[in-house]
């Protein structure tokens, strides 16, 4: 039984780590193609460790006892976020969190931050004497964090107090991977791995270097929704569950602003929903790099806006050629924001070198450089 943080749509920590991963049920033995089972078999592989999610755990507990004892237990609770919620971390993944503050639920800064984890300089004390070493406490950012490490287990975590939006996104990968579990994530997985080993993504590049992971994910996302082979849960008109909240966004540059969070949670009601595209993963991967292809010529122009389900004018100028992959939860952010031009166009020549590669017949081994 799914447990969720008091008040909120997330789930909790626990109920995240000992569900059901959905890379421990999928099997390649009925893929329709050997291509589909190399995607499928790659993508299960991924799976974490038992070791990495009990580990996980110890250092969670942790965690929470830590912030139990010197800020009570009822006001914050820890909410997970990222690729765990949704499918795609690793053994050598951090554990993104962020303290859900119930007394300021929409993600507003109290004025008053003396004895809580908004002063994180004191926060990282506590976190010290509960046995945690620190690497950084960064607090002139848009979302101030702390970087923190386990020693006893090696977990890494990254934690923020209340800016809630990697919990509204992570929410909303979580229920469209439910919604198409063959699909969506090993896809995702898929292109994840290729843009590593292109080295097109990794947070050591540097951000001008770096198609982030959650840039690939909307853009694949964007992608498969605009060629109707899945559910657009921004624009699903039937189904009984729903995330509706307004969410306050902090900003070191300006005053804060609120965000509407409106979508579904898949859960239907019966009613005959959008026709999908039945498509393999072979033919997947081949459209997605011919997809990127048809934008290439018009990233100047056009941006990938998964509200809108595609590929559409741009509403704003950024620099030129370089990509604007829009995020859906903060429409004035851009996912690819930090990357710079010269990143763009190898991007885009990495993506015709893949469907050339597929085009004469490669295989997706070949694509991966394998």
């Amino acid at each position: 039984m799914l447990e969720y943080i008091s008040g909120t749509p997330f789930l909790t920590w626990r109920s995240i780590l000992d569900r059901v991963d959905p890379r421990s049920t999928i099997s390649s033995r009925k893929a329709s193609s050997s291509s589909d089972a190399f995607i499928l078999d790659l993508y299960r592989n991924s799976l974490p460790l038992e070791f990495t999610r009990k580990d996980r755990c110890l250092t969670l507990e942790r965690l929470e006892r830590c912030i139990h004892s010197n800020y009570g237990a009822s006001r914050f609770a820890i909410s997970l976020f990222g690729s765990v919620v949704y499918g795609l971390d690793s053994d050598s993944s951090d554990s993104d969190i962020s303290l859900f503050d119930a007394e300021n639920p929409d993600g507003t800064r109290p004025i008053v931050t003396q004895g809580t984890p908004y002063d994180l300089r004191t926060f990282a004390d506590h976190l010290r004497s509960s046995g945690f070493s620190i690497k950084a406490v960064i607090t002139n950012a848009n979302t101030p964090i702390i970087s923190a490490k386990d020693p006893s287990t090696g977990i890494e975590l990254d934690i923020n107090v209340n800016h809630l939006n990697g919990s509204y996104n992570s929410l909303f990968f979580y229920h469209h991977g439910r919604l198409s579990p063959t699909l969506l994530l090993p896809l995702a997985f898929f292109i994840k791995t290729w843009a590593i080993q292109r080295g097109l993504s990794s947070s050591t590049l540097g951000s001008a270097r770096n198609v982030t992971s959650y840039a690939l994910l909307l853009l694949v996302l964007t992608y498969l929704v605009e060629i109707k082979a899945i559910e657009n849960l921004f624009q699903q008109r039937s189904g009984s569950g729903w995330v509706d909240r307004d969410l306050v966004v902090q900003s070191k540059k300006g005053p804060p602003l609120t965000w509407k969070q409106r979508f579904s949670t898949g859960r239907g009601d019966g009613l005959p929903g959008e026709e999908l595209v039945p498509i393999s993963l072979l033919q997947a991967v081949e459209g997605f790099y011919q997809y990127v292809g048809r934008w290439e010529p018009m990233v100047s122009t056009e941006m990938v806006c998964l509200r809108v389900g595609g590929r559409t004018k741009r509403t704003r100028v950024t620099p030129q050629a370089t990509m604007f992959v829009e995020d859906p939860f903060i429409t004035s952010k851009n996912a690819t924001g930090g990357v710079n031009a010269s990143t763009s166009l190898l991007f885009f020549q990495e993506a015709r070198r893949a469907k050339d590669i597929l085009n004469r017949g490669g295989s997706v081994q070949g694509v991966l450089g394998r």
